[in-house]
């Protein structure tokens, strides 16, 4: 049998007491000086991520911002071209006299087709069937001769006619 030594062995006591003591007088420190050096740490790390996720929040902006300023710039590049081509449009049509109906066809289609969610070019085409009914007989025949995608004046609807019956 191994000899086992009591706890009320000296040698044993003595370690225990010697223990006791090193624990008495060092965690406190030894705590202390744990806390001195994890707190600010563990700060440290806190901010780093905080920074991080400010950082990370700032390009998400910065992206948005950028990606709205492009959208925004296309729009206004498209209407400035909307807003050119209209204009051009509109000074060769009422530029031209009353004989050129064909070239004046042609625009009111172009209107048509390009502002038809914005302008009602229907009076502009009542008004050139208008010229068109007071030009003489064998003039107003080949001005009526426009072919079918002409006739409808841009409308939508492929089944109806322009000049109205």
């Amino acid at each position: 049998m191994a000899e086992d030594k009591p706890a009320s062995d000296p040698v044993t006591r003595s370690m225990l007491d010697n223990f006791k003591w090193f624990i008495e007088k060092f965690s406190l420190p030894l705590v202390l000086a744990f806390m001195a050096w994890y707190l600010p740490y563990q700060a440290k790390q806190d901010s780093e991520r905080a920074i991080a996720a400010a950082n990370e929040r700032s390009r998400e902006e910065n992206k948005l911002r950028l990606y709205s300023d492009l959208l925004n710039k296309r729009e206004d590049a498209d209407s400035a071209v909307r807003r050119d081509v209209f204009n051009k449009l509109m000074d060769r049509y009422m530029a031209q006299g009353p004989a050129d109906v064909d070239q004046k066809l042609v625009q009111l289609e172009l209107l048509a087709l390009n502002f038809h969610d914005a302008l009602n070019v229907s009076p502009l085409f009542w008004q050139l069937d208008r010229q068109i009914t007071e030009a003489p007989p064998g003039e107003r025949e080949t001005q009526r001769q426009q072919p079918s995608w002409t006739r409808c004046g841009g409308c939508r609807n492929p089944d109806s006619r322009w000049p109205p019956p």
